[in-house]
């Protein structure tokens, strides 16, 4: 049930394979775009505090793997359980899920997960986790908090895989709830933590439509790690010069809006909207020879 995009070379060099270029690797290639990086990297806003937390581990990408998963009120996997996707390896991952003893679970699928894409998932035991599949569900935690998630698993078409979509199809604009607090998607928001822009460019407008508190996603395996994306004009001006829309003049302004951020007080910084990126990929590497930590988030 495995599907070929186009042979082993094909597969190793796909964009989610490729390292994360850094400021400094694109300075004599791009000078605008790396001092844009640089300027961005610099500015580290933090993940919102709150006073009743609800604690998120992340996971994507696991591959029939089974990662040491630390302990927290919600466990998230954003797609990509399996590596041929057949229902025999999506029955032995929701298997190992189900062992877990998260007590609110929640799953989607990812474009190696073929036999969810078919009515063979009504089949499958899925005891105590939630599946999304481009809808919602609301969880109340055990200290009272309320979270609305919604959940989509697909991802940009790249061969003969489950979940895609062509570059002309428009599966986001305005499909999330505006209530929405956490999005699970498999495909990455373009920009942010997706390897050179290879990311959802419908996606990314509708975290700025929506903002929800936390956005875990996977897909591109290179782009695993954390990132506070800030809903200000910093960050739009930087996702300007990523787009080729905006070029020195926007660098200016995002170092006069980096000098103002420096001097603002802890309450401006802090009344900045923001959503905590998690691309939880774990597996990595070229060959995929790595195997990556969850990621937990408190929200």
């Amino acid at each position: 049930m495995f599907r070929s995009s186009g042979g082993l070379d094909a597969i190793l060099q796909r964009p989610e394979k490729r390292p994360q270029p850094r400021w400094w690797n694109l300075m004599f290639s791009n000078p605008t775009r790396g001092l844009a990086q640089l300027l961005y990297d610099a500015r580290s806003i933090q993940p919102r505090d709150h006073a009743n937390p609800v604690t998120v581990v992340c996971i994507s990408d696991t591959h029939n793997y089974k990662p040491k998963v630390p302990d927290g009120d919600l466990l998230l996997h954003a797609g990509d359980l399996t590596q041929a996707g057949s229902l025999q390896e999506v029955s032995e991952m929701l298997a190992w899920l189900r062992s877990l003893p998260h007590p609110h679970k929640v799953v989607i699928a990812g474009n190696h997960d073929f036999a969810l894409q078919s009515e063979e998932r009504d089949k499958l035991d899925w005891g105590d986790i939630l599946y999304l599949q481009q809808s919602s569900t609301s969880i109340k935690f055990k200290n009272g908090r309320i979270l609305n998630i919604y959940g989509s698993p697909w991802s940009r078409k790249l061969g003969n895989w489950a979940f895609e979509y062509t570059p002309h199809q428009d599966l986001w604009t305005d499909n999330s709830p505006l209530e929405a607090d956490v999005f699970i998607t498999h495909m990455p928001p373009r920009y942010h933590l997706d390897i050179d822009g290879y990311g959802e460019q419908r996606l990314l407008a509708e975290l700025w439509r929506v903002r929800p508190r936390l956005h875990i996603f996977g897909h591109v395996h290179g782009g695993y790690g954390l990132e506070v994306l800030a809903y200000d004009n910093f960050t739009a001006a930087y996702e300007s010069i990523r787009r080729n829309t905006g070029g020195i003049g926007s660098v200016f302004q995002m170092f006069y809006l980096y000098l103002g951020y420096l001097f603002s007080s802890k309450a401006t910084r802090n009344a900045i909207p923001r959503t905590t990126l998690v691309n939880a990929a774990i597996i990595g590497g070229l060959r995929d020879d790595q195997r990556r930590e969850p990621i937990t988030v408190d929200i």
